[in-house]
């Protein structure tokens, strides 16, 4: 079975063995979700995203459950209780004492995520990132300082909407690509440090003038950066 939707996952109802969108989450997986996000949407999908890139969550017979590694740690950090005759994270619970590999905020859980990508693909998210939050394929494979084939910086972009960073948002023959959230470009984008942005946005600027003369703002933006 392949990857699940994390926007379902992190949506499903706090019921046993509850369906949403055809995604059957275990209780004891939704009550960590819920625990540690506070029903914050967007963290809570960063969150279910990050579980599976770890392998944290894990498909079983019937469900999604969290793997048996976790839910060894959770049950000896005391963070777990039983409600309807199943295990589930206690209101309680203290998450902070449990050592499982992620961090408990929206930028940690994505910065933990860009590290898991392969390195070209890393590179190629960051540069994404100093485009814009929306970015086009053609623009992104002539600024790119590797200068990618255009099928395998293709390949990289699928990357990134397997790994739910990204979706397309134009389809050929102006392919372009919309970051998830602001908030996940924000994050990639600090990654680089002030002489990678400059040399970055140079390389854009000069792209931009090469084939968008007109385009003033995004010129002014990028040159003046």
């Amino acid at each position: 079975m392949g990857r699940p939707s994390a926007r379902a996952m992190a949506s499903a109802p706090p019921s046993a063995r509850a369906a949403a969108k055809g995604v059957v989450v275990s209780p004891l997986a939704l009550s960590l979700i819920q625990a540690q996000t506070q029903g914050n949407p967007f963290f809570a999908e960063e969150l279910v995203d990050a579980l599976l890139d770890g392998a944290h969550l894990q498909r079983s017979a019937d469900s999604w459950d969290l793997s048996p590694a976790l839910t060894h740690r959770l049950r000896n950090s005391g963070c777990l209780a039983r409600a309807d005759g199943v295990e589930v994270v206690s209101a309680s619970a203290p998450l902070g004492t449990v050592d499982w590999g992620l961090p408990s905020t929206i930028q940690g859980v994505i910065l933990a995520r860009l590290d898991r990508l392969p390195e070209p693909v890393k590179l190629t998210v960051k540069v994404a990132s100093v485009i814009g939050r929306l970015f086009r394929h053609d623009l992104l494979l002539r600024a790119h300082p590797v200068q990618p084939e255009s099928d395998l910086l293709t390949q990289q972009l699928d990357t990134l909407l397997q790994r739910d960073f990204a979706r397309v948002e134009q389809p050929e023959p102006r392919r372009a690509y919309l970051f998830k959230h602001n908030i996940t470009q924000e994050v990639v984008y600090q990654t680089l440090l002030a002489d990678q942005r400059q040399e970055l946005h140079l390389a854009v600027a000069r792209t931009l003038e090469a084939s968008q003369p007109e385009n003033v703002d995004d010129l002014a933006l990028h040159y003046y950066n």
